[in-house]
Formats: C-alpha cells, sequence, structure tokens
C-alpha cells in the first residue's frame, strides 16, 4: 500500500481531505498483543463534527466497516503512525498465511443436569472477525449455529477442540429428535392477522411433549425449514395481535407451498449479486467517476441495471450500452463505498433545494 497518506479509502479525495488521523489498535482474545493486534482503525472528521472509522483489511486497503449491534469483547488502543504503518506487514502476512476461513475456539457449557464436558448443556464458538470483533455463536436446539451473545459470561464454560464440537452437533440432532412427537404426528396453526384474517403470516406446529407441556415450532419460507419457536405461547399471553386457525396436515403442506411462493421474490431481492461499475470521463477517473452504477440478474429475464443518484438512492439507469466501453470500469465494493460517500460530502455541501452537480451528462 505504501505510504498512509492523506486518502479517502482508496484514493485522493480534492473535496475536504482529512489533515490528520487517529489510529488505534484493537486487542482481544485471539490478538491480545498491540504489537500485533486483530486489526488498526484509523479516524478522521469527514465533515465538520462529523467522524468515519476505517479499519486496514487485508487486501491493504482502508475501508469503512459496520460495527456489530451487539457488544463485543476487545479494547482500543491508542497507537501511533509509525505503528500504524508496521501493521501493514503484519497484514500482508495474514493475507499469506491465514487462510481458509476463521480460527473458531468451542466451549462446552456445563449446567447442574450436564455437567460433563463429554456431555455439555450446549456448545459455542468464537472467532475474530478481522476487523476486530468477537462473533459468538451457539450450537441451538434447531441443529444450526445462531448467533448469541453473553453465554460465557452467564454460564460456566470450558474450552474444547473442534472434534469435540462436531461430537456435540451429533449429541444435539439425537435430543432433537427425541423430543419430536411419536410417529412425527403434529398439529398445525395458521397464524393470520388481527386485522385481516385472510392475510395468513405464518405456519406453527406444535405436540405436547411427554412432560405434559406444548412444544412449537415456526415455519421458515427462506429455506423451508421448522425451528424451535414461541408464537402461539406469545399469542397466548397476549403479547402478539393475530388470529389463529387449526388446519390439516393436508393444508398446511398448501400453506407451506403458498408461503414460500409469495415471499420468494423478497428473498430473491436480499440474495442478489451485484456487479459494480464506474463510469468514467471527462476528466473523472476510476477513483471519483462521473457516477456508479450496479448489474443485477434476475432468476429469469435480462439483466437490470441501476444508477447511484444524486439523493444517495439508487435509481433504473441505461448508462452501460450508452458510452464507450472503454469508460466503464468494473470497481468492487470499497471503491462503490468511497464514491457514496463522496456523494454524501457533495451533497452536504450543496444549497438547500439545489440538486447535486455531479459533472456532466454521464453519456
Amino acid at each position: 500500500m505504501g505510504e498512509l497518506d492523506h486518502t479517502f479509502g482508496l484514493v485522493p479525495v480534492n473535496s475536504v481531505p482529512p489533515s490528520d488521523y487517529e489510529y488505534w489498535a484493537v486487542v482481544n482474545r485471539f490478538y491480545p498483543d498491540v504489537d500485533d493486534p486483530s486489526t488498526v482503525v484509523r479516524v478522521w472528521e469527514f465533515l465538520p463534527g462529523r467522524f468515519l472509522e476505517e479499519n486496514l483489511n487485508r487486501d491493504l486497503e482502508w475501508v469503512h466497516t459496520e460495527r456489530p449491534s451487539e457488544p463485543s469483547e476487545g479494547e482500543a488502543v491508542r497507537i501511533s503512525e509509525e505503528a500504524a504503518r508496521r501493521f501493514e506487514t503484519i497484514q500482508a502476512r495474514r493475507a499469506r498465511t491465514e487462510r481458509g476461513g476463521p480460527r473458531y475456539r468451542y466451549y462446552a457449557m456445563l449446567r447442574p443436569f450436564h455437567p460433563h464436558v463429554a456431555d455439555p448443556a450446549c456448545v459455542g464458538r468464537k472467532w475474530d472477525d478481522g476487523n476486530g470483533n468477537v462473533l459468538e455463536e451457539l450450537y441451538s436446539l434447531d441443529c444450526e449455529w445462531v448467533r448469541n451473545t453473553g453465554w460465557s459470561e452467564r454460564n460456566e464454560c470450558v474450552e474444547i477442540d473442534a472434534a469435540a464440537a462436531r461430537r456435540f452437533e451429533k449429541i444435539q440432532a439425537k435430543r432433537y429428535r427425541s423430543a419430536l412427537p411419536p410417529g412425527g404426528r403434529f398439529n398445525y396453526t395458521a397464524i393470520a392477522s388481527s386485522v385481516n384474517r385472510d392475510e395468513v403470516r405464518g405456519l406453527v406446529r406444535w405436540w405436547t411433549s411427554g412432560g405434559g407441556y406444548r412444544r412449537e415450532e415456526d415455519f421458515h419460507p427462506r429455506d423451508g425449514r421448522w425451528r424451535r419457536g414461541f408464537t402461539l405461547e406469545d399469542i397466548d399471553r397476549g403479547s402478539n395481535w393475530a388470529d389463529t386457525t387449526e388446519i390439516s396436515e393436508k393444508e398446511a403442506k398448501r400453506l407451506q407451498e403458498s408461503l414460500v411462493a409469495r415471499l420468494r421474490p423478497h428473498f430473491e431481492k436480499q440474495s442478489r449479486v451485484y456487479e459494480y461499475y464506474a463510469i468514467t470521463g471527462e476528466g473523472r477517473p476510476v477513483d471519483d467517476p462521473l457516477t456508479v452504477i450496479r448489474v443485477w440478474t434476475p432468476r429469469r429475464g435480462a439483466p437490470v441495471e441501476e444508477r447511484y443518484s444524486e439523493e444517495l438512492d439508487w435509481e433504473p439507469s441505461e448508462l452501460r450500452h450508452r458510452v464507450a466501453g472503454h469508460r466503464v470500469v468494473r470497481i468492487d465494493e470499497s471503491r462503490l463505498y468511497n464514491f457514496t460517500v463522496l456523494q454524501y460530502q457533495r451533497a452536504q455541501r450543496r444549497p438547500p433545494g439545489s440538486r447535486l452537480a455531479s459533472g456532466p451528462d454521464p453519456s
């Protein structure tokens, strides 16, 4: 990457470049040494009174990274610019040697009814996400890893190896099967809006356990799985205002198909894969282009193009085939992010009621 010059992300910014940075090393249980931290964060004032945090990632680029909403282990320690330069070498080494996904650390959760490591109450795992955050998951009763925080502080935990964690996955699967009703005989309840009873929004299957209490699972249309839930319990307590209708297994299967079909467009939108392009020319390089477009292809139909507008949102466009090919340059998400912040800076400085002057018409 070279010198840590005053640039925004990858590129020089002519509009109010930061005159000074603060550098912070983030240390945690995976990287406890301030000279070999999880990451280095630089902080700068990109607008008066507004500060931006950027991490030096393993591509040796300064990029903005969203912080997790839940608390994360770790501590930030102020360091010098020289120490930040040294961290570039560390990140380059990690990019070469630390491949193959997260390095998990596993923990057996012990409780009075499950006091032994070989048969724990649950198993959790933690890992460093490369941005200074320690993330946590538990292997749930639904036999999948789910995000969960604070479990190691609330329970007695013993660190175990990956082989022990895999053995627990089999233990949990056996526990799940043993809790199901004999012969897979479930009761089914359709969940409808309390405002419009014809608007069915969910499906629950439930049964009475050997202990005499109700167990229930919600149907998840995204992947077609049943997962433990509390929908009926919430309705009984009055914390969920919805109407319920008991239905047959045959009706439940039809409702499953209906929910999947109805929500498929929403899930497809969330799973879109975008390609990003900078539109250059008129003295505007790829690092500060005239505009940026994104292209995605639906399951059926032609590719769709959208432009990042002056109003800081995506709108339909047809620029890619209206400009010369050499002016359309493929970019990654870090350069896209740089462009969105440049646009935001310009928008903040334009007179109220005026439109953003972003340069000549890209076409």
